[in-house]
């Protein structure tokens, strides 16, 4: 299994982008929030979920644990695809998706293309059990999201940001020391 790729972007597309790891160009889906994200030689990782079928192999990244593990959970149910999988994480936050099973509020998910009331009423019947898988992951604060932005500008990938940011807490600081810090943290690995 490919469990994250790490690079340069070398392209953007639609729905795609082509990360340069070594000597390859590898083509990852991704939800066009991640895509509208990254720029063209940014260093990039994501943590990618491979997907194997009959006639393609097909790499989907993601930006962070929760919206990896919430994609591969939603796979779980019946009649669910990689595409309404990663059309469901585009729309919605692990959170809302963990609310919204909690509180057994289909209308959550008839409001994603290509989910009907049916398909809707199955994810919440299929993962009520299971939402704490979801739930578990931290939804980032504004100031983590903020962070990770404009760190991220310098060329650093998310997915080390994010690694700097949770080693320790940095709510308290300003926003000056707090890039400080995790530019501290990052030059130390």
């Amino acid at each position: 299994m490919i469990a994250s790729v790490s690079g340069s972007v070398q392209s953007i597309g639609k729905s795609a982008v082509v990360v340069r790891a070594g000597n390859f160009g590898v083509s990852v889906l991704a939800t066009a929030t991640t895509l509208r994200s990254l720029r063209i030689g940014q260093e990039v990782e994501l943590l990618t979920s491979l997907q194997v079928r009959e006639d393609s192999l097909t790499l989907y990244g993601f930006s962070d644990d929760g919206q990896l593990s919430t994609f591969e959970l939603l796979l779980t149910v019946s009649g669910i695809g990689p595409k309404v999988a990663l059309s469901i994480i585009d729309s919605l936050t692990p959170a809302q998706i963990a609310n919204a099973i909690q509180q057994d509020d289909d209308s959550v998910f008839r409001s994603v293309s290509g989910v009907g009331p049916k398909t809707a009423k199955l994810i919440i019947l299929a993962l009520s059990g299971k939402v704490t898988q979801v739930s578990s992951s931290k939804e980032p604060s504004n100031q983590e999201n903020d962070l990770v932005e404009a760190i991220a500008n310098l060329g650093w990938p998310s997915a080390k940001i994010r690694d700097a940011i949770s080693q320790g807490d940095i709510s308290k600081l300003t926003p000056a020391e707090a890039i400080r810090e995790i530019l501290r943290r990052l030059a130390a690995k």
